[in-house]
């Protein structure tokens, strides 16, 4: 009737008077599941095992650990599963499955690891979605030693290895930053035939950015876009990142073509660094297509351009960007004044190198020997054809 009060003072008059049986400890483990009072059930098997070596049913245990999972009370989960095997009662899939849930939920890996070795001497094999569940948990808590220590149990199985699984485990090496076994588990998986999804792949495109494997990352790339399938124009992005800040130029110009066959449009960060890569490779043809085509409102790519055509001394391209940066009303630094005036310098177009001189000065800007590029321009821009004094174009 579900009134466990009235039932444990019939379980404490029968134990005073030594007549409890297991019959009614099995009543009163009912009425406590019936209740919902699922630990006090679990109490209660472990009395009547200890003192009359009576246990419930396989199954109305394992129902009473899944609660226990839950709520991740793994220590008493597992005092349960000692005490059926103590008792020599039977041993089956759902109590296995359960007992691991709670030991993975309540972060003890080790106990995990413990007990999918005894399910195996008993010859009972979890499935895949123990296996699962354990392995991401483990992802968040254990880390990634624990994982790995999963897995090898996993493929030593019969359980059938999903993506899932895999990605848990580089997810967790991840988080540990072991990069190398990233890639280890992601050559496991595609030799145990599990196709790889795209969280998998993105794993690796992470570890391999984080070990400077570029010719890796980008195979990696070309192989699912090859396979029909993009892999988003954050990879795209921090792959850009990264690749800068090694340096590695060459990688950045290779991945700025994977984007444009795939159709990405480049934000101004990644342009910036796409088009900076560009001046160290002195391809200027390249740094004005994506100029051409990306976002123009912070001054950042406007530099980089200036920046790239002033170390190729094009200075009508120097000219032609830094006129229209300025109507634009875009602040740029003193390097690029800097940059610009020396390609100026160079093409030998000494009126203007004075006009950007007296508009540096105009915005309180002081370049890399201002003084003396002012008594040069000064002399040399009267005698430079087309010469005309005043201001007004560039300080329109």
């Amino acid at each position: 009737l579900g009134n466990v009060t009235e039932a444990e003072k019939l379980v404490s008059l029968a134990t005073t008077h030594r007549r409890m049986t297991p019959g009614l400890y099995g009543r009163v483990v009912v009425a406590y599941c019936c209740s919902g009072q699922h630990k006090q059930a679990a109490e209660m098997i472990l009395t009547s095992s200890q003192t009359t070596g009576w246990m419930p049913p396989t199954q109305t245990t394992a129902t009473v650990v899944v609660v226990l999972a839950q709520d991740a009370d793994w220590l008493l989960a597992v005092n349960l599963f000692e005490a059926v095997l103590k008792t020599g009662s039977p041993v089956n899939l759902p109590l296995v499955d359960a007992v691991i849930s709670a030991c993975a939920a309540g972060n003890q890996p080790a106990k995990v690891l413990d007990l999918l070795d005894c399910a195996n001497g008993l010859g009972v094999e979890p499935e895949i979605t123990t296996f699962t569940a354990a392995l991401q948990l483990s992802a968040h808590a254990g880390g990634a030693h624990w994982c790995l220590e999963i897995l090898d149990r996993l493929e030593r199985s019969p359980a059938v290895a999903t993506a899932v699984a895999y990605t848990s485990v580089m997810d967790a090496c991840v988080r540990d930053r072991r990069w190398s076994d990233v890639l280890k588990v992601l050559k496991r998986m595609m030799t145990k035939g599990v196709p790889p999804d795209h969280e998998c792949y993105r794993l690796a495109v992470v570890s391999c950015c984080a070990e400077r494997q570029w010719r890796s990352v980008v195979e990696i790339l070309q192989v699912r876009f090859d396979q029909g399938e993009g892999m988003g124009v954050d990879i795209f992005t921090e792959c850009m990142r990264s690749a800068n800040r090694d340096e590695a130029h060459e990688v950045i110009l290779q991945l700025t073509d994977m984007m444009s066959d795939q159709g990405f449009a480049m934000d101004q960060e990644v342009a910036h660094i796409a088009i900076d890569a560009c001046s160290k490779a002195n391809n200027v043809e390249l740094a004005m297509q994506i100029f051409a085509e990306a976002p123009k409102s912070t001054p950042e790519v406007w530099q980089a351009a200036i920046n790239t055509c002033a170390r190729a001394e094009q200075w009508v391209q120097v000219l032609d960007l830094f006129t229209s940066a300025d109507q634009q009303g875009m602040r740029l630094d003193a390097a690029t004044y800097t940059h610009a005036v020396e390609a100026l310098a160079a093409g030998g177009c000494w009126s203007h190198v004075l006009q950007v001189v007296e508009l540096a000065e105009r915005l309180g800007m002081r370049l890399a020997a201002h003084a003396s590029w002012r008594r040069l321009a000064e002399r040399k821009a009267p005698l430079a054809p087309g010469y005309q004094s005043g201001f007004s174009e560039m300080e329109a």
